[in-house]
Order: C-alpha cells, then structure tokens, then sequence
C-alpha cells in the first residue's frame, strides 16, 4: 500500500489535535492496530501535550492513502529548550510507538525514522519499548542504514506473570524473594 507521509509541527500539528475528524480517524486506527496500548491513543496523547505545553510542542508524523485519508500516525514531541524529539508520553509512557494500517505497519515507522532525521537534524534519538506485539523486522531495514540511521535494540522477556505457563511460573517459583512472598500470602489464608 502506498502512502504519502507528512510531518506536521506548531500550529497545524495543533490544528489536526482539534479535529474531530482527525481524532476520530486516530481513534479508528488504534482500535484496528493490534500492537497498541493507551500510550499511542489520542485520549492519552492529548492530556500528556496539554499538561506538558510549556516544555514540548507537538510533532505528527501522518501516513495519508491516495485519497488523503490518515492510515498511520506516530505521536510525537520537540522540546523546546533543546529541540529533542521524543514519543508523546516521554518518559511518562512506558511504550512507545505508532498506530498503522497492518499493510504499512513495517513501512511507516521506517519512512518516519528517515523523515524525522532529515528535517530535525538529530544525531541521537532515543526510543523507549515497543508496544508488546510490535513488529521489529523493521528495526533492521537497509534503508534506515542507507540514512546512517543505525538502530540499537535489546529484547528482554516480559514483566507480566503468565500463571498458564507452567516453564516460566517454575523458573519464577525458584526465586528466592518470589517464593518467600508466595509463603507470606499462603499463611496469611484464603482471599
């Protein structure tokens, strides 16, 4: 699917987050992308830029189809003492990422990435987790080299407790601290 992809800061970035059209066509897109979390949600996105105005100004990074229609957005935000560019959320949001049709959800963040690079000029920009179910084929693209964009990555197994997965509640039955919290709850008695 081609797509056309435009930068959007200050003022119009502004404009488009008092749509009602575009907002409701970021709300279409994130309940139709399986990788989102709250955190790439207008609703969360609009109260993190409100509450944080008077340190970052807004930055969309719109994927729009053929006929104009938004099918990819990434929140993000300039700051505006250093011109740093960061998710919406910053460090507040715990995953970062992008809401997408699923088929550009490989492109566009490359296509942003490359973007964001040229018209801000950054040399280092840091990203924090992808959303759980995010695909990273991306993160290894030729064409991000082909920019001297070069992605650093590291997966680490997640936090959450699956109790169905007898391997990984085994392996975390045998810590110590874990096992003497199970103890304490088990004298304490039923809930």
């Amino acid at each position: 699917m081609d797509f056309t992809l435009r930068i959007f800061t200050e003022k119009e970035a502004r404009e488009l987050l008092q749509s009602e059209d575009f907002l409701s066509s970021w709300s279409q897109l994130a309940q139709k992308d399986k990788k989102v979390t709250v955190m790439q949600e207008p609703t969360f996105a609009l109260t993190w830029y409100e509450q944080y105005s008077t340190k970052y100004t807004p930055v969309l990074c719109v994927g729009f189809d053929k006929d104009e229609n938004p099918i990819a957005l990434m929140p993000l935000a300039k700051n505006i003492e250093d011109g740093s560019i960061v998710h919406a959320g910053a460090h507040q949001a715990e995953y970062h990422g992008w809401v997408a049709e699923s088929q550009i959800v490989q492109d566009f963040p490359i296509k942003c990435l490359i973007q964001i690079k040229r018209t801000f000029k950054l040399k280092v920009r840091p990203w924090r987790w992808l959303p759980p179910k995010a695909p990273i084929d991306w993160l290894s693209s030729p064409l991000l080299k082909t920019e001297n964009i070069y992605v650093r990555y590291k997966t680490q197994a997640s936090p959450v407790w699956d109790l169905g997965d007898n391997d990984k509640f085994d392996k975390l039955t045998r810590i110590k601290s874990i096992r003497n919290n199970i103890n304490r709850y088990q004298r304490v008695g039923d809930f």
